[in-house]
């Protein structure tokens, strides 16, 4: 009777032990499942992060590409042209005026917006608007503007211009403009070996040392 005992007793042990490791079993494995979850979620957040990292780049980089670099190079190639025109408009006009460009003008609520404006700043500091010039001084303005952006150009493709054609570029001239059209003229002349000028405005014959007259003859053009 004692033996039988025992023997049940082993068998409720070893089902008690089994049972028991069964548990410990499934403990460690919730446990693991646990920790793989635990993994998981640090994985995924940390690929959140770098995602909203990524987006917020191309964010920066869209944006860069889109407003700031372009208005980088616009304002790198308009401060080019204006110290290219200034130089030649200090030449002509003996420093009495300055090309000055903006880009960003302030509105009546206070913010800026984009524009392009030509403001003339003369020797005593004072502004004044292109509009407000002579016919003459808008002629030269327009003029150095033209020249700073074939200068720009040329410098830029790395070419050295020895010859300039000016086709109809000085018009609407007083006696007081065509002065500083002949003066602007000998500044051309000093910058380049050649100068080439088409024009219908008489005056400016007597500026050029040599030229050439076309009349129209029957229909033809006959130089002269």
């Amino acid at each position: 009777l004692i033996k039988i005992d025992l023997i049940t007793q082993n068998k409720n042990l070893n089902k008690a032990l089994f049972d028991n490791q069964r548990s410990i079993d499934s403990v460690v494995a919730k446990q693991t499942k646990i920790e793989s979850l635990k993994l998981q979620i640090t994985a995924a957040r940390s690929e959140y992060s770098n995602s909203i990292k990524t987006s917020n780049d191309m964010k920066f980089v869209v944006d860069a590409f889109s407003v700031k670099i372009p208005n980088m190079v616009i304002e790198n190639v308009i401060q080019s042209i204006m110290t290219f025109a200034n130089d030649f408009l200090s030449k002509v006009s003996n420093g009495d005026f300055q090309i000055i460009i903006k880009t960003l003008s302030q509105i009546g609520t206070g913010e800026l917006r984009e524009s392009f404006d030509i403001e003339i700043m003369k020797k005593d500091g004072t502004i004044r608007g292109f509009n407000s010039l002579s016919g003459g001084q808008k002629s030269l303005i327009n003029f150095s503007l033209r020249l700073g952006l074939a200068m720009l150009l040329a410098n830029t493709s790395g070419i050295m211009l020895k010859s300039i054609y000016l086709d109809e570029v000085f018009s609407e001239l007083d006696e007081t403009s065509l002065s500083v059209v002949a003066d602007a003229i000998k500044v051309l002349k000093d910058m380049f070996s050649q100068v080439f000028i088409v024009t219908h405005i008489e005056q400016l014959k007597d500026q050029l040392p040599n030229s050439i007259r076309v009349d129209m003859k029957e229909g033809i053009s006959v130089a002269a």
